[in-house]
């Protein structure tokens, strides 16, 4: 099994997943009969990844305008609008 096709999240060595001589199921990807090869998969057993959701600190409210948005990224910078220039 390659380390690519192990987990469904990255992993540096098949070391941090799994110990020498564990068994494990995997999926048959591929089989070539010219190369004598298998293609091998536990990470297709796995189904998807579920996506990590976005974490707001907890103290902050959502911004509610654009110009809200833009001086929240800005930090201390005054954003001009087209309203305020003047």
């Amino acid at each position: 099994v390659h380390v690519s096709e192990i987990a469904n999240r990255f992993i540096k060595e098949p070391a941090e997943v799994l110990k020498t001589g564990q068994i494990v199921k995997v999926k048959v990807l591929s089989a070539d009969t010219k190369t004598k090869r298998i293609s091998l998969s536990m990470k297709a057993l796995q189904g998807a990844p579920t996506p990590r959701a976005r974490q707001e600190p907890a103290n902050t409210k959502a911004p509610a305008s654009l110009e809200d948005k833009l001086a929240t990224l800005a930090g201390k910078w005054r954003v001009q609008t087209p309203q305020n220039r003047k």
